[in-house]
């Protein structure tokens, strides 16, 4: 079965808190949040819900049949100040180890990129990557984003600074 690219809901909260402690436990280096730290199940599907309705904050998920095997988040950074409304960050995106190579992530990106480009008054995109994670840099690289800056120690695991890549990408 291909794989589908869907808007999360609410009734997605399950795999989704699922996937998202798998991320956070597999890939440290990659989100300045732990596991401890995450949002509990019944706060994700609130967050889930509050986002329903919404078009610049939004989750997606690829799924292989009725497994959640990655994610893609999009939102507007500042949505209640009128100097930043324009601007819009891309955040959590994973693809599970065992199935990548198959264009998942890049589908992910795409429909969150698509979300930010009809959301209203969104004129660019952020996001931040691991300058080690080549695989993903690629994929960013390819779908149009820039690098403007590395964000030097912008986290600390255990004793060990990790930098983060910053790119954009205009509408």
């Amino acid at each position: 079965m291909p794989t589908e690219i869907r808007r999360l809901t609410a009734h997605d909260a399950e795999p989704y808190y699922a996937l998202r402690m798998r991320t956070l436990s597999e890939n440290p280096e990659t989100f300045l949040i732990t596991p401890d730290e995450e949002a509990g199940l019944d706060e994700t599907r609130a967050r889930l819900a509050r986002t329903e309705p919404r078009d610049d904050d939004v989750i997606f998920g690829a799924w292989d049949g009725s497994t959640l095997i990655g994610t893609a988040g999009m939102f507007r950074q500042t949505p209640n100040r009128v100097r930043g409304r324009h601007r819009a960050m891309i955040w959590g995106m994973y693809v599970t180890p065992e199935t990548r190579g198959h264009g998942t992530g890049r589908r992910l990106l795409d429909a969150a990129i698509h979300a930010a480009r009809n959301a209203e008054g969104i004129e660019l995109i952020h996001l931040g990557v691991v300058p080690e994670n080549k695989p993903a840099r690629r994929l960013y690289r390819n779908a149009g984003f820039e690098p403007w800056g590395i964000e030097t120690k912008s986290s600390k695991i255990e004793g060990r600074y990790v930098d983060t890549e910053m790119m954009v990408l205009f509408l």
